[in-house]
């Protein structure tokens, strides 16, 4: 068994697998000398028979007795990624053939990709071709009605890409949700670290792989914190914790208190005084929070449900020490239009001395914070500055796509004085009322 037993270290956790398709659902491996002197939280094979030498106190989990979708060939985000992806196409459609996939630098490029799998082939190995080419940002169009597929997929990736008509027919905006959607769909389920907890849930071993997240939420704004917390309660993103800072006189702290409670998750709030800058209470909250990645969210702002889980996707296959989405998407409430700015300058690093993200949709790793000594004691600017120490640090950044999240203009009380015609002047796209669809907060 020894000769065949090969290690995977992924996030911090070893694992062993034994057999061909074992091995390729957990990715890279390397030949072990001698696992007796290796700390293994799990051993996965390819059948049961091969556990069946397994001594001592490590689990082990046969693939044929788990869900398909543990047995699909995982995906390296690092390697297979959106990056540089491109919301004009060339080619209107691409096809492939049975004979191998279309090359990859032309994948993502296309209007849409019809299914180039061969149907008589192992499901999992064909799921794994399209969920890579997924995580590229390539549209897939596959039949609909393949259950063996659908079950090594995922109920939703395969719904996305079977659903035909929706695919054949999209404009270039739709095209575009529909390429967010599915990679984000492939990235979560199908890299090696959503495989790695697959298994290890599958095994009853608890050791969470996704990093924790903080959320922290400035407001000096007693009639907001209703909404915040709606916010924050919509969130998909697993392992969260909340932090909210009460800037100022006018809250009632047990009334508060009782509000975050309603969260599925711990949350606290922190009392910062008047006098004190922005950036002072978001760096309060930031010494209360406990996740190693910090996030921050504005109070009157709107946040789509998975709107974390892109940042977080977009921080591992980026490697950035922050990530951030563009105010790409903008409510105007007195002109009563949504207007849309900056369409096709995401999924790329930034220089924050030229180009920004927003101040209400940034993620950071929480020593990148540390190092750059958190916040500046500012009340306009404070977002700005924090990127650029951050690369002052050696840090990049880098700017996701802007779906998932709505700036909200109200037209009073804003930090950022602009007037609507600011955003107007600057729309490539608009459209009628509060688009929440459009700006894919819905």
């Amino acid at each position: 068994m020894n000769e065949a037993l090969r290690l995977h270290l992924i996030d911090g956790v070893t694992i062993g697998s034994l057999g061909s398709r074992a091995s390729s659902a957990l990715g890279p491996t390397a030949p072990l000398a001698d696992s007796t002197r290796v700390p293994m939280s799990v051993i996965v094979a390819d059948t049961a028979d091969m556990l069946s030498g397994l001594g001592g106190d490590i689990a082990g989990v046969a693939l044929a007795e788990l869900p398909a979708m543990v047995s699909v060939p995982s995906i390296d985000p690092v390697a297979t990624n959106p990056i540089g992806w491109r919301a004009t196409p060339d080619p209107p459609v691409l096809r492939g053939d049975s004979a191998g996939s279309p090359p990859t630098q032309t994948l993502a490029r296309a209007h849409h990709v019809e299914d180039w799998t061969d149907p008589s082939a192992d499901a999992a190995e064909r799921a794994g071709e399209l969920a890579a080419a997924a995580a590229l940002g390539a549209v897939i169009c596959i039949p609909a009605g393949d259950t063996a597929l659908e079950d090594c997929l995922g109920s939703e990736l395969h719904g996305l890409m079977s659903d035909a008509e929706r695919i054949r027919t999209a404009d270039e905006h739709e095209r575009e949700v529909l390429s967010i959607a599915m990679r984000r769909a492939a990235l979560r389920d199908h890299s090696r670290r959503g495989r790695a907890g697959q298994v290890l849930s599958e095994a009853g071993v608890e050791a969470p792989l996704i990093p924790s997240v903080s959320v922290l939420v400035a407001t000096r704004r007693p009639h907001r914190l209703a909404d915040v917390v709606a916010t924050l309660g919509r969130q998909t993103y697993p392992r969260l914790e909340a932090v909210v800072g009460l800037h100022g006189t006018g809250f009632d702290s047990q009334q508060a208190e009782a509000q975050l409670a309603e969260l599925p998750y711990p949350s606290r709030t922190v009392n910062v005084a008047e006098d004190r800058a922005l950036g002072e209470v978001l760096n309060a909250a930031l010494a209360s929070a406990q996740g190693t990645l910090i996030a921050k969210f504005d109070d009157d702002d709107e946040y789509g449900p998975h709107h974390l889980w892109d940042l977080v996707l977009a921080a591992e296959f980026s490697g950035a020490a922050s990530v951030g989405k563009a105010s790409e998407y903008v409510y105007l409430a007195e002109a009563d239009r949504t207007v849309r700015r900056f369409a096709g300058f995401g999924e790329r690093r930034i220089d924050p001395q030229r180009h920004s993200v927003a101040g209400g949709a940034t993620l950071f790793q929480r020593d990148a914070l540390d190092a750059a000594r958190g916040w500046r004691a500012m009340n306009v600017g404070e977002d700005k500055e924090i990127l650029r120490d951050i690369a002052a640090q050696s840090g990049t950044v880098y700017r996701t796509h802007g779906s998932g999240y709505l700036l909200m203009r109200h037209g009073h009380d804003h930090t950022w004085a602009a007037a609507d015609s600011y955003f107007l002047e600057q729309a490539s796209d608009s459209r009628s009322g509060c688009d929440r669809r459009f700006a894919g907060v819905s």
